[in-house]
């Protein structure tokens, strides 16, 4: 494998012609290997009223490869290769990190009842298998905050 630099080079020498719409099938046999992998297409776009420019990248091993391509031809000028030549570079990856707003459960009062009905339900429903001083415990508890829910949502008397 040659290094990056010196690829990219001979790439760019070549100066290669576009003849089609995604202009990588244009790219000599012997470089073929390193464009067999595409991780994103027509990324920073150019437009303009004759042609919309692109760069799609290529992963080969562990080296990212940029190619400059036309991904839109508006109009007919004779073909792409009378536009453009490929551009070949060498791409870095990097991540984003975003943020946005946590989406807050909207339950009606009925739901969120029901769901700690449901909870206290299941809590009791699991030791029901363990020994009776156990579940007179939990009982106790799971009957004490029942009434704590029905009291909280105004349904309830003690």
């Amino acid at each position: 494998m040659l290094d990056l630099k010196t690829l990219i080079k001979e790439l760019n020498d070549l100066r290669i012609l576009q003849r089609n719409q995604w202009g990588i099938k244009d790219i000599p046999e012997e470089y073929s290997k390193y464009f067999k992998n595409p991780l994103k297409r027509n990324l920073y776009l150019h437009k303009n009223e004759v042609y919309d420019l692109s760069i799609s990248v290529f992963k080969f091993e562990n080296i990212f490869i940029g190619v400059e391509h036309i991904s839109n031809l508006k109009i007919n000028l004779g073909g792409f290769k009378v536009c453009h030549c490929l551009k070949f570079f060498e791409m870095e990856e990097f991540n984003i990190i975003n943020y946005k707003k946590k989406e807050v459960e909207k339950m009606t009062l009925e739901e969120k009842t029901k769901k700690e009905l449901e909870k206290v339900t299941k809590e009791i429903k699991t030791i029901l298998d363990e020994e009776g001083k156990v579940i007179m415990m939990v009982a106790d508890e799971a009957t004490e905050k029942i009434k704590q829910i029905l009291n909280k949502f105004g349904e309830g008397e003690e």
